[in-house]
């Protein structure tokens, strides 16, 4: 069931996927860079980081209930992809942002796109006025970034607001 938290920064949160499949699969020790913060906090509190799980929204009422919610929070914008990454499920990412447009608030979706997005669902996130930020690294291969890169130019071109996200960690202490 589909939960709003607002964490220690102040920051709405809307996990419509928690875990992180594909980055466990090409990161499995510990995640991307052996640093992730959410398989981090997943193993903290005994979650499987390795199996995504997809998030929803029960019925109206509970749709109803997460929107005053958001509501109450000042901030204009939430973030999705806090505890996994949304593109384990784009069609209920987007559902679940189509659902609670009614908060007021912009969705700022966090990815790392190991899924793509089609040109239909990229359609509908500039319809709902939602902001990708694509996680990228120095750490990342060559290809990772080539194809990261590509997906903030496709979602510019198409009228999304396209933000790319640098990812650091704590270098220098390991190969």
């Amino acid at each position: 069931m589909l939960t709003v938290v607002k964490n220690r920064k102040g920051v709405i949160d809307v996990d419509t996927v928690k875990g992180c499949t594909l980055g466990m699969a090409a990161y499995p020790d510990g995640g991307c860079y052996g640093e992730c913060y959410a398989c981090k906090m997943a193993r903290a509190y005994g979650f499987n980081f390795k199996i995504s799980v997809n998030r929803k929204i029960v019925d109206r009422e509970h749709m109803n209930t997460l929107t005053i919610i958001m509501q109450g929070y000042p901030a204009n914008w939430y973030r999705v992809g806090t505890a996994g990454d949304p593109c384990h499920d784009w069609s209920g990412t987007l559902t679940t942002i189509k659902a609670l447009r009614y908060s007021g608030k912009i969705p700022v979706i966090i990815t790392k796109h190991w899924r793509k997005l089609s040109d239909d669902q990229i359609e509908r996130l500039r319809g709902l006025s939602a902001v990708v930020n694509t996680s990228t690294s120095g750490m990342d291969s060559d290809g990772e970034i080539k194809h990261r890169v590509g997906e903030i130019e496709r979602l510019k071109g198409c009228g999304v607001r396209s933000v790319c996200r640098v990812v650091t960690a704590n270098y220098g202490s390991s190969e």
